[in-house]
């Protein structure tokens, strides 16, 4: 649905809502959405107007529950109202109610996702989903920051399983999403984003752009297909369009850090999402998640996927 012709009743009577009736902090949410699409220049008017409508309500769980949903179906399912809806996320990650509301969004974000990964076989429609909701989440991991201006590891690390996903797909168009979402999100991979014990970025891109490299020549692969992964290996020839690299910093001594399974432990009992080393709350610089590096044969890519989470 083109965005010029939605309404605010449209956004809100298109997701599975928790509350009922009027509720103007959802109101004002689907209104921000939607206004600030169309006229990007009333973005802060509008969010200084949900910050008001948070302070002045308590939002409830159901609430909270109702916003995560409202901006990740949009988010995914309307590529026009996707880059409001990953900055509004970044704000309400931001304002008051950040722990209970980053709580309830991983969450959602974690079922969506295991849902995807947990497929064997895509129609297509389900790989036109599965391509909405990877590029969805390819711009949160680029566009959300926490504390310090870090990026969010585990984002990333749901960004380069589900490029695996797609390349194994190897449609024209599944191919294309994986090769947009690295050329979107390859840097901050390399530059920005934390070895998390057995999670290393540099090594799970080197692995992708390996697989690239013997896809791009393999005879089943489309003219186009190839031409768009040629494009992608000489733009991160370039160090992904920078024109210089970060300054090397001095590597430091390693610090125990604890073991996580899944997305609810990067969030701690009171809802916080634990993003780094907190010396007033002695937390460990970074949670273990697990992410497996997958094998590639000679001239057909294999990924064997294990759990994530």
């Amino acid at each position: 649905i083109g965005v010029d012709i939605l309404t605010v009743d449209d956004i809100l009577n298109g997701f599975p809502r928790e509350t009922s009736g009027e509720v103007p902090a959802l109101t004002a949410v689907a209104s921000m959405l939607l206004e600030a699409t169309t006229h990007p220049g009333t973005f802060d008017t509008h969010l200084s107007l949900l910050t008001n409508v948070m302070k002045r309500y308590t939002p409830s769980d159901e609430l909270l529950i109702d916003i995560a949903e409202l901006l990740i179906t949009w988010g995914i399912s309307n590529t026009g109202l996707r880059y409001t809806a990953v900055r509004i996320c970044d704000y309400m990650c931001k304002l008051e109610i950040q722990d209970r509301f980053r709580k309830r969004f991983f969450k959602m974000l974690e079922d969506r996702f295991t849902a995807e990964k947990e497929r064997t076989n895509h129609s297509k429609q389900e790989e036109s989903d599965l391509i909405e909701f990877s590029m969805f989440i390819a711009e949160m991991f680029y566009r959300v920051r926490v504390r310090n201006d870090e990026v969010v590891w585990i984002l990333g690390s749901a960004v380069l399983e589900l490029i695996f996903i797609l390349l194994n797909i190897k449609s024209e168009d599944s191919i294309k999403c994986a090769c947009n979402m690295l050329k979107l999100t390859g840097y901050l991979l390399e530059h920005q984003t934390p070895a998390v014990r057995t999670f290393d970025p540099h090594k799970k891109i080197e692995t992708i752009i390996t697989a690239l490299r013997q896809m791009c020549v393999a005879t089943d692969t489309s003219e186009r297909s190839s031409e768009v992964m040629i494009n992608l290996l000489q733009y991160k020839a370039t160090k992904w369009g920078s024109v210089s690299l970060p300054s090397e910093t001095t590597e430091k001594e390693e610090v125990p850090i604890s073991k996580a399974e899944d997305w609810r432990d990067f969030v701690d009992e009171t809802g916080n999402v634990i993003e780094g080393y907190d010396e007033d709350n002695d937390l460990p610089p970074l949670l273990v998640h697990y992410v497996p590096i997958y094998p590639i044969c000679s001239t057909v890519l294999v990924i064997i996927i294990h759990p994530l989470f």
